[in-house]
């Protein structure tokens, strides 16, 4: 059985995200193949927290697509 090796990385969205814009962007970055988890604080909305095989995907994959989709963003860590 092969590991897997899974990392977090959280991001700031500068834009606030509606309802619509938040599906989107949570359902495109599910789509990248290593993403196990997307998931926005209730309580700092700017803030995403993105789980992942790190055999498959850089964290600069997930900030790629984010700003792929025009949104303006940055990684915390």
């Amino acid at each position: 059985m092969a590991k897997m090796y899974m990392t977090d990385v959280t991001l700031h969205v500068d834009e606030t995200l509606d309802e619509s814009n938040r599906m989107k962007l949570e359902k495109d970055l599910r789509s990248l193949d290593g993403v196990t988890s997307v998931r926005l604080s209730k309580k700092a909305p700017h803030m995403m927290f993105v789980t992942y095989q790190t055999d498959h995907l850089r964290s600069q994959d997930i900030l790629k697509v984010i700003l792929g989709d025009h949104f303006h963003a940055e990684i915390v860590s």
